[in-house]
């Protein structure tokens, strides 16, 4: 599996993908590589909580529902197992919070499955989604970097 460098680097590169996709008004798929981006951010966050190099592989333990909480595309179970469940919370802190709300609302249960709708997003839910995920002062991934927690 990746290490957290990895991983964070891997979301660095998919934030810049989303901004050549919008820029070439491909809605949906930057849509898409966004919910990518903010997994792999939330799985260099689990690295950095666990203490551990390498994202942990279903594999590697003995009890499968233990593997199941990190082998996941859904945001919640991510965000529990991340550690980052202090910030982005109603008693966190309430910008991370209001950004995190606004993202995940469009990326229900396992946020993959959007791949395959079409004609979902536009140009303003893009760049809203985009300003909560990482252009906003107190986005989603700003926050993690400024708390050191990736």
């Amino acid at each position: 599996m990746a290490s957290r460098g990895d991983l964070v680097g891997i979301t660095k590169a998919r934030l810049k993908t989303v901004d050549i996709l919008s820029s070439g008004n491909d809605w949906d798929v930057a849509a898409y590589i966004m919910g990518y981006a903010l997994e792999t951010a939330l799985k260099a966050a689990t690295c950095r909580t666990l203490h551990v190099d390498q994202y942990p592989d279903v594999k590697s333990y003995k009890n499968e529902k233990i593997g199941n909480y990190f082998m996941t595309h859904n945001f919640d179970m991510l965000l529990l197992v991340s550690g980052l469940s202090d910030i982005f919370s109603v008693d966190g802190i309430q910008d991370a919070f209001q950004n995190w709300s606004d993202f995940t609302q469009e990326y229900s249960g396992e946020w993959t499955s959007m791949r395959y709708f079409s004609g979902k997003f536009n140009k303003s839910s893009v760049e809203r989604l985009q300003d909560a995920l990482y252009k906003d002062s107190g986005s989603i991934i700003k926050t993690i970097g400024r708390h050191k927690r990736w």
